[in-house]
This record gives C-alpha cells, sequence and structure tokens, in this order.
C-alpha cells in the first residue's frame, strides 16, 4: 500500500439477485462490495487505515471489519497505518501547543 492518501467514494447499486451492494472508487477503479461490514484489512491489507474524509479513522473491531457500512455518497481515504499514526501524534503535539498558550 503506498504511504499517501488515497481517494475512496462510494455510492449503491442493487444487482440482478437484488443484493444491495456498495460500489467503491479506488483512484478510479470501481469494487463493488456487499452492504454491512466492510473488512478493510481483507481488502486492503494489515497496513491500511480508511478515513472520514473529516479525518478522523473509520471505527473497525480486532479482524479489520467496519463497524458499520460504509455511506452512501461518503468519500473516505485509504492511509497506511504508520502515517494515520504519525497524523495522530502531531494532532496531540498541536493540541498541548494550544492549551500551553
Amino acid at each position: 500500500m503506498r504511504d499517501d492518501w488515497v481517494c475512496v467514494r462510494c455510492c449503491r447499486v442493487d444487482d440482478a439477485a437484488g443484493t444491495v451492494k456498495s460500489t467503491v472508487f479506488i483512484n478510479d477503479v470501481a469494487f463493488e462490495v456487499p452492504v454491512g461490514p466492510f473488512n478493510v484489512r481483507e481488502a486492503f491489507g494489515v497496513e491500511a487505515v480508511l478515513v472520514y474524509s473529516s479525518g478522523h479513522p473509520v471505527p473497525t473491531d480486532d479482524w479489520g471489519l467496519t463497524l458499520h457500512s460504509l455511506r452512501h455518497g461518503a468519500s473516505y481515504y485509504l492511509v497506511n497505518r504508520q502515517m494515520m499514526d504519525l497524523i495522530e501524534t502531531l494532532k496531540h503535539e498541536a493540541e498541548e501547543m494550544e492549551e500551553e498558550l
């Protein structure tokens, strides 16, 4: 997985069997996934973290399953876990500096 941010967009489609799926776009390549918990680890690897467009990580369990379905029409980013840890550290340091002022 690359260390930079990758935009992921989501929309819903119904297949011939009537199953609702999410279409996820990663660098303009479409992937259809069933609606429901999404296995980030299985799809993108152990080091992958899915992030809301707000910058907050999408909550997952210990196995990499999202706690909720990906939201219809929402944008997500895929980042490397090390990058996410660095971002969280920098946010924490910035908050501490603001408190000192």
